[in-house]
């Protein structure tokens, strides 16, 4: 065989192990882009999300602190549809957190936590339903305020929880970062050693 031949499948031999690396590449971006929008549509946005529902909840209860406090000086008919859309865009954003919770025990946490608003928000409706002298007290401010506490322990549980899943979630993506570097590394110095 000729020298020109050898190195012509020489060089077609290298050619192939680089489109071969090339390949290999383009498959591990395509998996790390893939593992980037994983982690922002899933744990990222669940954090947003359960934050916002949190936020949403403290507005829904200061309104109602602000509203049974000024008893004398509310529109009852407009108070319970106010105090209700709040309440629905909270429950809104715990939809979204359920949604893109990334374990089951979130999901069931998501659950529990609206269960536990629908309860307030029911008595709380049942506060506000008043007639036109003022609201029907159903609860007085203590059992409300129990009701309230609860309801505020299941947020704050299912944040902490929504919190841990998206540190795992980080966590287990850097892991698999690392472990992508070292098999570009691994393949990138088998090819070089081929190669000399």
């Amino acid at each position: 065989m000729s020298i020109r031949i050898k190195l012509l499948i020489a060089c077609l031999v290298l050619l192939g192990v680089f489109v071969g690396k090339g390949f290999y590449a383009q498959q591990t971006v395509n998996s790390l882009g893939k593992l980037a929008v994983d982690m922002y549509d899933g744990p990222v946005m669940s954090v947003n999300y359960v934050q916002l529902a949190a936020r949403g909840f403290a507005d829904a209860s200061d309104f109602l602190k602000t509203t049974t406090q000024f008893d004398n000086r509310v529109d009852w008919k407009e108070a319970v549809p106010q105090f209700d859309g709040r309440i629905e865009e909270l429950l809104e954003n715990f939809s979204v957190v359920k949604e893109r919770a990334t374990t089951e025990e979130s999901r069931a946490k998501v659950d529990e936590a609206v269960a536990v608003i629908g309860e307030w928000r029911a008595a709380a409706i049942a506060r506000l339903g008043g007639d036109a002298n003022g609201a029907t007290t159903i609860l007085d401010d203590n059992q409300m305020s129990v009701l309230q506490g609860k309801a505020t322990a299941s947020l704050d549980e299912l944040t902490e929880m929504i919190l841990a899943d998206g540190y795992a979630a980080r966590e287990s993506a850097s892991e698999t970062l690392v472990e992508a570097a070292r098999e570009e590394w691994i393949i990138t110095g088998a090819i070089g050693l081929a190669i000399s």
